[in-house]
C-alpha cells in the first residue's frame, strides 16, 4: 500500500522514477552517501527525477500534499555527514541523474564569453574531464566525489579562490524550481535578489600553532581504525572581492584567515558520543585561544559548519533580513523551511 506522499508522486505521473525498499535503485541511493549514518536512514520512497519538469512536477505534489507530519530530504551529491539529504520514512529525491555538463566556448572566444551548464545532481569529478578536454575549467569543489549543488549554494572553496573568488561568485545563471513547481531563472537582472541569496545559504582563523598540541591530547589508540582529520584551508583577504554574495566577508574578512574543519571518521558508531564530545572541546579550545590571542573570526563557512552552530548568524543583519524575505517571497508556505530536512532554516536560527 502506498502511504501519502508516495501516491501523490506517483498520481502525478512520476511512477517510472519512484522507487522503493525492494528495488534496486533504491539501495543504489542509499550505498552513495558518503555518511554511514546516512546510508541507515530509510525513506518511504526515493524520487529520482531526470529533468527539470520531473523536479517541477514533484515538488508540485508533493507541496500540494496534505502532509505537514512527514519531511522531504533533497540530495546532491549525497556528501554531507549530516542526516539532513535523506529523511526516515519520507521522501527522499535524488537529482543524482541531473548530471549534465555542456561547454561550448561563446562565439567571441573570450574568458567572459565561456560558461558550462551543470545539472545540480552531477559531481565534480564529472565536470573536471569534460572541460579539461576542451582546454577549459571552471571554479569547482577541491574533491571529485563531491556534489556541484550543495558545494556551490555553500559558496564553495576552490583552487581558483585565490584569484577568482568563491565559487559561487562564478555562477553566471541558476535555474530555481520553487516548491509550488515554478521554474524560474535567477541572475543578475532576473530575480536577482535570488541570485545573490543563493550564494552562500567553520572557523576563520590566523594561526596555526596550536593544532600541535591539539592532536598530541588526542592521539591515544582508542581504535586503529578510527581517525581524527583536521582540515585547514586558507582564508585570505583575496577571497572577498569575487562578487555580490550573501556571505559578508567583504565586512568580517579584515585579515588573512584559516577556515578549520575538524572531522571524526570511524568504521561503526562505537565511539561516535566520545568523539563528538572531544572535537567538541577542540573546537571550544581552538576558539578560546583565537579570541584570547586576537586571531579570531566569527565568520563561519555552512558547508563546514556544524548542526550545533550557527553560520547564518556571521552573515551580519542586513543580509539576515534578505535572506528572510527572499524566504517569504519565494517559499511563502514555508515548504523549504519546515518540510525539507537539509540546510540552515533563516526560520529556524538557534
Amino acid at each position: 500500500m502506498l502511504i501519502a506522499q508516495c501516491r501523490a508522486l506517483s498520481n502525478a505521473g512520476l511512477s517510472e522514477v519512484l522507487y522503493y525498499p525492494e528495488d534496486d535503485e533504491y539501495a543504489s541511493t542509499l550505498s552513495s552517501y558518503y555518511s554511514a549514518d546516512v546510508q541507515d536512514i530509510n525513506p518511504r520512497c526515493i524520487l529520482q527525477p531526470r529533468s527539470t519538469r520531473q523536479v517541477s512536477t514533484g515538488l508540485k505534489a508533493l507541496s500540494e500534499e496534505d502532509g505537514k507530519c512527514w519531511l522531504v530530504g533533497i540530495r546532491s551529491g549525497g556528501h554531507s555527514p549530516f542526516p539532513s539529504n535523506n529523511v526516515q520514512y519520507g521522501v527522499t529525491i535524488d537529482l543524482g541523474a541531473i548530471d549534465e555538463v555542456d561547454y561550448a566556448p561563446g562565439p567571441n572566444g573570450t574568458a567572459e564569453d565561456r560558461t558550462v551548464v551543470v545539472g545540480s545532481g552531477a559531481r565534480w569529478g564529472e565536470v573536471y574531464p569534460t572541460l579539461e578536454a576542451q582546454g577549459a575549467m571552471t571554479t569547482g569543489r577541491r574533491e571529485g566525489h563531491v556534489g556541484v549543488a550543495g558545494f556551490l549554494l555553500g559558496g564553495g572553496f576552490s583552487w581558483y579562490s585565490g584569484k577568482l573568488g568563491m565559487s559561487a561568485d562564478n555562477i553566471v545563471s541558476y535555474e530555481v524550481v520553487l516548491a509550488d513547481g515554478t521554474v524560474a531563472t535567477a541572475d543578475a537582472t532576473e530575480n536577482a535578489d535570488l541570485f545573490k541569496a543563493l550564494k552562500g545559504v567553520d572557523m576563520g582563523l590566523k594561526f596555526l600553532e596550536v593544532f600541535n598540541s591539539l592532536v598530541a591530547g588526542i592521539q591515544g589508540d582508542i581504535d586503529e581504525s578510527v581517525n581524527i582529520i583536521f582540515v585547514m584551508t586558507p582564508l585570505p583577504t583575496t577571497y572577498k572581492k569575487g562578487g555580490d554574495n550573501i556571505l559578508s566577508l567583504e565586512e568580517t574578512l579584515t585579515k588573512n584567515s584559516i577556515v578549520v574543519q575538524l572531522e571524526a571518521l570511524m568504521p561503526s558508531d562505537k565511539y561516535k558520543s566520545f568523539l563528538a564530545n572531544k572535537l567538541r572541546d577542540a573546537t571550544t579550545a581552538v576558539q578560546a585561544y583565537a579570541e584570547k590571542t586576537g586571531q579570531d573570526n566569527k565568520w563561519l563557512y555552512v558547508n563546514y559548519a556544524n548542526r550545533e552552530q550557527d553560520p547564518l548568524g556571521t552573515y551580519g543583519k542586513g543580509n539576515l533580513d534578505r535572506l528572510e524575505r527572499m524566504a517569504k517571497k519565494y517559499d511563502p508556505e514555508g515548504f523549504f523551511q519546515d518540510r525539507v530536512t537539509g540546510g540552515f532554516k533563516i526560520t529556524r536560527r538557534s
